[in-house]
């Protein structure tokens, strides 16, 4: 029993962590492997990093150690160390590794293609799916990743996925949540077929998807196939919720009645206009062109391509005063 013990803990919980913290070469620590897939966890300040798939060890990781090898007891690397949870700024024993498998993929990938190519579906995942919801869509407890929007011309949408499917598996592998199936996909092949299992109007089925890579959905605008009525259209590349305006809503938020464009209902955690715009801004211009509805958005945005600078022409309603300022998105 003491050799069985000791032979699951070397191959599959102990580790060591090798590095220069503090500019002290060659320095080794030891520890266990306390968990794995640690997922949506705040990294520095105000950052967050969206495809997360960390492994957890209590083996000394403090500043130099980044970038380092995370080894078991026969020597072979299982990660490379990433970032600490910390009140001091050093080591407080935990401690998260890039997966070493996730490494040599990317590493291929950059060999290969030059960047990192990485697959996408094409829906919006509710992030507070909680247990009301998976009642109300009669599921026995809270599990997998419930879709929100299903954006046209998409894999998604080429496999008929619908507001309200819980996607439970994905290609064989049970999906924890919505962070989950997001990193499943992301680290999937491009072009490659996947089944998905799905739980829908109270049955489960299955569906397959053949995955396309992410920088094709860049080169678009991305608007939703179907979203769910009453708020707003999620428009993917901007990670903006948005809403025509009219007289009415326009007075309730103290703009003249006579204000035009869209509505921003929700900025995502991950916009990429997250610091230049806020929750009930109005966009009255993309590119010098004034729009007033989602297809004026979609037509130019239809004018540039990822990598091109978008000036945009934002109205706010702040302390009582209304005023119009320059945004200038980099796609």
């Amino acid at each position: 029993r003491h050799t069985r013990l000791r032979r699951d803990w070397s191959s599959d919980v102990c580790s060591s962590d090798l590095g220069s913290p503090f500019g002290l070469s060659q320095s080794v620590t030891f520890g266990i492997i306390s968990a794995k897939g640690r997922r949506s966890l705040k990294l520095g300040k105000d950052t967050t990093v969206l495809n997360q798939d960390f492994l957890q060890t209590d083996a000394a990781i403090n500043p130099g150690n980044s970038g380092g090898p995370l080894i078991d007891l026969h020597g072979r690397v299982v990660g490379i160390n990433t970032a600490i949870a910390s009140n001091s700024g050093g080591n407080d024993g935990i401690g998260f590794s890039i997966p070493s498998n996730l490494v040599r993929r990317v590493v291929e990938q950059l060999l290969e293609h030059g960047r990192v190519q990485r697959a996408y579906l094409g829906v919006k995942l509710d992030p507070v799916f909680d247990a009301e919801a998976a009642h109300r869509l009669k599921l026995d407890r809270i599990r997998g990743a419930r879709i929100v929007v299903v954006y046209s011309k998409t894999p998604a949408s080429r496999a008929n996925l619908k507001f309200d499917d819980v996607v439970l598996e994905f290609d064989g592998i049970k999906v924890e949540d919505e962070n989950h199936l997001i990193n499943l996909v992301s680290l999937a092949a491009v072009g490659r077929k996947v089944k998905l299992s799905i739980f829908r109007n109270g049955k489960m089925m299955n569906v397959e998807v053949l995955l396309a890579d992410r920088e094709d959905l860049n080169r678009q605008s991305a608007v939703p196939l179907s979203s769910q009525p009453g708020v707003g259209v999620p428009v993917l590349t901007m990670g903006l919720t948005v809403h025509p305006i009219d007289a009415s809503i326009a007075d309730q938020l103290g703009f003249e009645d006579a204000a035009q464009g869209l509505l921003i209902l929700n900025v995502d955690s991950h916009s990429p206009l997250g610091e230049q715009v806020q929750l009930y801004d109005i966009i009255e211009e993309v590119s010098r062109t004034e729009i007033s509805s989602v297809h004026d958005l979609e037509q130019a945005l239809s004018k540039s391509e990822a990598g091109d600078s978008v000036l945009l022409k934002v109205r706010t309603h702040r302390n009582g005063v209304q005023s119009s300022r320059l945004v200038i998105w980099q796609r």
